[in-house]
């Protein structure tokens, strides 16, 4: 399984960016009490500070928390999923009042 995220605007979209499920509890450490559906429907400008922090508090892991939580079977670590991140907030900035769409 995996997330799909892509911005629309009603008629245009940008292209879908696909990574595994496997990275949730990395999410869910990062940005507590919320998941990466939490961003569905929200403006892009609104995605982009969210992904900020996110992006911030994976790539800043110094203690190894978020590289503990790399999968055993090798979908998805710590750095893809920062790459990820970083692919999304790009397409945040570039339409910031497009909608998040999580499929």
């Amino acid at each position: 399984m995996s997330y799909d995220v892509w911005l629309e605007n009603g008629k245009d979209y940008t292209e879908s960016l696909n990574y595994t499920y496997n990275i949730s509890p990395m999410i869910r450490l990062a940005w507590p009490g919320h998941r990466m559906t939490d961003l569905e429907n929200k403006r892009g400008d609104q995605a982009a500070s969210i992904l900020t922090e996110i992006i911030a508090n994976i790539a800043g892991d110094r203690d190894g928390d978020y590289e503990a939580l790399n999968p055993p079977n090798g979908w998805g670590n710590r750095e893809g999923c920062v790459r990820w991140l970083m692919e999304i907030r790009h397409d945040c900035l570039e339409h910031p009042t497009w909608r998040v769409v999580i499929g």
